[in-house]
Parts: structure tokens; sequence; C-alpha cells
């Protein structure tokens, strides 16, 4: 199941995520079975923030215990422009480097360029 907290080990470019490390996103399901989630991080300064916005993404890949594969693709009020972003997720804080070698790849095969994704520190769990 899905269901539950997923840690971000790394994500391309988000400014909504600029200066924060150790990156939550919980989920939970709603009694109308819609996924509720709520992100959370903490500010290079040590200050808690919750992301707040509402947003279409989609799962590309997961085994559920492990790692997820999540984009979203958004466009700006009034077609302005359009943005995607891209995170791999764990279930802990760290993620096997052959798990993340192997999305990577996958990626790539997709002719998803992956240079831009940025790690994210999770520091704050030891």
């Amino acid at each position: 199941m899905y269901i539950g907290k997923w840690y971000e080990i790394e994500r391309s470019f988000a400014i909504f995520e600029m200066g924060l490390k150790c990156v939550t996103s919980e989920y939970t399901l709603n009694e109308d079975g819609t996924v509720k989630v709520i992100n959370r991080g903490v500010k290079m300064l040590r200050k808690s923030s919750t992301v707040n916005i509402k947003s279409k993404y989609w799962v590309l890949d997961t085994d559920y215990k492990q790692y997820s594969l999540v984009i979203s693709c958004n466009d700006v009020p009034r077609n302005m422009f359009h943005f995607e972003i891209l995170w791999i997720l764990s279930r802990k804080p760290t993620l096997d480097g052959d798990i993340l070698t192997r999305i990577k790849n996958d990626l790539e095969s997709r002719g998803i360029d992956v240079a831009g994704l940025k790690k994210t520190e999770q520091d704050c769990f030891k």
C-alpha cells in the first residue's frame, strides 16, 4: 500500500523546496477515496516548514516497500508556462545505491535528463 511516510531522496528543481532538507511526504486516504499528501521539510536554519500546494501528479514506478518515482506536471494560471517536477522517494531516509542507479537508468531510457536532479539532505533522522 502506498499510504504512509516517504522520504525525498532526489528531486528536480522546485522553487517551493528551495533551502529545505529532510523533506518527507505523508500520504493518507480521505473518506472520498482521494489521497491527502502533507509535505514537510526543515529549512537550513532549522525551522520546520510545511508545503501546502494543490497539484496533480503521477506515480511512474514503485515497489511500495522501498522506492517510488513521482512526477508532477502543472500549468501556471492563464497558461503562462508549464513545469514538471520529478521526485525519487524512499520508505527510509536513504535508498540503496543499486535501486537509485536502476531508477536513473530507467528515467534516461524514457528520455528524461537526470543530470539536474538534486540530492536531498536527510541528516535530521540520524
